[in-house]
């Protein structure tokens, strides 16, 4: 995964310590101690893969890996080899047996991201992964035991998927066992400050220095303009607008 949280030891260290933050890391430490499935909402930019990355670190699995599948960009044709894996000889170019992301995420965490863009078909073939703790590599009538912990994300809310009967409710029901809703960073002010604190902490030019008059002037009115605020833009925005004090 992109995210790297190795030197951060609480998401106060990147977003604050906000009310929004404070319940959010609340969340989090509350449900990383247990094996649940974890379903992240929230529009994109948000930080879901940032939540992600935390509920692994603070939760028994840590020492295993975390991996993360792209469900908007991977195409469905390639779901099912790249998932659970195939044997030589599946399928026209399969040369040799491959290992799916399931198998790689052994022991760890497997982060399915847009799992909104999955077909139903899709959906049906990894509800029966979830459910049954197993999978069938394509090509093979054999199941391969897996221990992983599933955390998905949707920008997308699911509870009107299922309603458009786009997503299984069945399916919905296993990967939400435990939901976090994650909110814009602009919602309110503390957070906004927060995230341009940090990112002036972050910055490679030393010269930047932050000021909460220069956010409340500023940064906020610029990122507050948007429908759609994603973290990052509000973090290049503020090294935009930030600079030495007088």
């Amino acid at each position: 995964m992109d995210v790297d949280i190795k030197n951060h030891k609480s998401i106060f260290d990147l977003m604050g310590h906000s009310l929004a933050i404070q319940r959010l890391s609340q969340q989090i430490e509350q449900v990383a101690r247990t094996n649940l499935t974890v379903l992240i909402q929230g529009e994109t930019g948000t930080g879901k893969e940032l939540v992600a990355c935390f509920i692994h670190q603070y939760s028994p699995r840590a020492s295993r890996p975390l991996v993360a599948i792209d469900c908007g960009v991977l195409p469905e044709s390639l779901f099912e080899s790249e998932s659970f894996g195939h044997v030589k000889g599946a399928f026209t170019g399969a040369y040799s047996k491959r290992v799916g992301y399931f198998e790689l995420a052994s022991g760890g965490t497997l982060f399915l991201d847009e799992i909104a863009n999955l077909s139903l078909s899709t959906q049906r073939k990894l509800l029966r992964s979830v459910q049954e703790r197993s999978i069938y590599p394509v090509g093979s009538a054999r199941a391969v035991s897996v221990d992983v912990r599933l955390i998905a994300a949707s920008s997308t809310m699911l509870t009107t998927q299922v309603e458009a009967g786009c997503f299984r409710s069945d399916l919905f029901y296993r990967l939400g066992e435990f939901i976090i809703y994650v909110d814009e960073p602009t919602k309110c002010r503390e957070p906004m400050e927060a995230l341009h604190a940090h990112s002036v902490r972050q910055s490679r030019y030393p010269d930047i220095v932050w000021d909460r008059r220069l956010c409340a002037t500023v940064l906020l009115p610029v990122c507050s303009e948007r429908t759609t605020v994603q973290a990052m833009d509000c973090i290049n925005t503020s090294h935009q607008v930030s600079f030495p004090l007088a």
